[in-house]
């Protein structure tokens, strides 16, 4: 095998679990100035949190799971899911078929009788929120999961495909819901109940342990033009010209078609028309003598503009100063959607009031807050997104460049899912 020089364009998990299994001569290019991309771990006045949401390690694969955990292994702790969802004032187990024992009589009975006795069996769902109804019956779609879902993807559910929901969306059996609505203690998404977690440092741990085995990482890289020339690929800054013989992408798609010469306007157009949510996080923390035990917390009522909290003390315990309680509050947002142009001072004063009125804190004053920002966070399905991505990924084929990860393949992965494809991608480069 001939070495060759890959420009690895951004610096997320998939980019340097790439460059770390590979042969070649990889140089990362990375806009910011350090890597990690979505899984970013921020440390500030003592407290460490993950600042795209909270990440857990778990995986069904066991052996992507175990390359992982030795990439950290004397920094890591396996911990147990507490997770709630907030509904009409209670806390109930997370997922919610696994907390119903807790729901009133009547409320229980309707939950039950709709899932067993489902009317919409009757017809093969068309879109997202037909699945819901077809699996779940009305009352866990209407009360929780259609409601929380329209927050978490900013996107109305019968505009969306389902095809992404095999296996992130788990369904429950009739024996099960019946166990927990007697009140036997079930258990939901058992792939994820136990997870690992580094006791110190954040989720980053994992990428910075992958960058040292990485071999040339250029961070604050403004990409301004990449063309091609005489078979050698170049990436222009307006300081440095760095020339390649293959090139990795896993920025987004939209984002590497502005770079690119030559794109054909169909193509472009359809980059433009897959859509993704951004994310807004506020930390917001408190001093408090009484341990809160919930890792998450899901709020599917629209009176709460943020999706979900959690509590980062409940991930390691290095994570947050003694008698001190760190909040992270999520919100998925798009431009122009009136939540995006919000103010930090708002969002902040609008989870405070928020998490006042549920009681989960008792201590009102804040000693520590912060408002991070993630343009790209979730890609959405909806019914012309296969039809866009194939233009787009069609096009990057044929002009000989390689996408890897969630945001440059256009797919929904969790973090292990993204170091496979990683390594995988890294092998097949190998023996070319």
């Amino acid at each position: 095998m001939k070495k060759k020089t890959i420009g690895v364009l951004g610096g997320g998990i998939s980019a340097l679990a790439f460059s770390a299994k590979s042969s070649h001569k990889t140089i990362i290019i990375e806009k910011e100035n350090k890597c990690g991309g979505h899984c970013q771990t921020k440390k500030d006045k003592k407290f460490t949190y993950d600042i795209g949401g909270p990440h857990i390690l778990f995986s069904k694969n066991k052996k992507i799971l175990k390359y992982m955990v030795n990439l950290i292994k004397k920094n890591i702790s396996l911990e147990k899911r507490d997770n709630k969802i907030f509904y009409k004032g209670k806390l109930l187990k997370y997922p919610f078929e696994n907390g119903i024992n807790n729901l009133e009589p009547k409320e229980k009975f309707h939950c039950v009788n709709d899932f067993i006795y489902n009317k919409n069996k009757q017809q093969r769902p068309k879109n997202f929120k037909d699945w819901l109804y077809y699996n779940f019956g009305n009352f866990i779609t209407d009360e929780y999961l259609l409601p929380y879902n329209e927050k978490i993807w900013n996107t109305k559910a019968y505009k969306m495909d389902f095809d992404w929901v095999d296996g992130r969306v788990p369904i429950s059996s009739n024996q099960e819901l019946l166990k927990t609505a007697v009140g036997i203690p079930t258990e939901g998404y058992k792939h994820q109940l136990f997870f690992y977690y580094p006791k110190k440092g954040g989720y980053e741990e994992f990428c910075k342990a992958l960058e040292k085995k990485c071999k040339i990482i250029k961070t604050n890289f403004k990409i301004k033009k990449i063309y091609k020339e005489k078979n050698k690929w170049y990436i222009k800054s307006n300081k440095e010209l760095i020339k390649c013989d293959k090139i990795v992408s896993t920025i987004p798609i939209k984002d590497l078609l502005g770079y690119l010469t030559k794109v054909p306007t169909k193509v472009f157009s359809a980059s433009k028309n897959l859509k993704s949510n951004s994310l807004i996080q506020v930390s917001l923390a408190f001093k408090s003598n009484s341990k809160i035990p919930y890792t998450a917390i899901y709020f599917p009522n629209k009176e709460f503009l943020f999706h979900r909290i959690s509590f980062p003390h409940n991930f390691s315990k290095f994570c947050v100063p003694k008698g001190k309680v760190l909040i992270n509050f999520e919100i998925t947002v798009n431009k122009g959607d009136g939540i995006y142009e919000k103010s930090d001072k708002f969002l902040i004063k609008h989870c405070l009031e928020k998490i006042i009125k549920s009681k989960i804190v008792k201590n009102t004053k804040i000693i520590y807050s912060n408002v991070e920002r993630t343009e790209y966070a979730y890609v959405v399905r909806d019914f012309n997104y296969k039809k866009n991505l194939n233009k787009c990924l069609n096009f990057l084929n044929k002009k000989g460049i390689y996408s890897l990860g969630r945001n440059a393949q256009f797919t929904y992965i969790n973090s292990d899912e993204a170091v496979r494809r990683g390594l995988e991608l890294a092998n097949k480069l190998n023996v070319k």
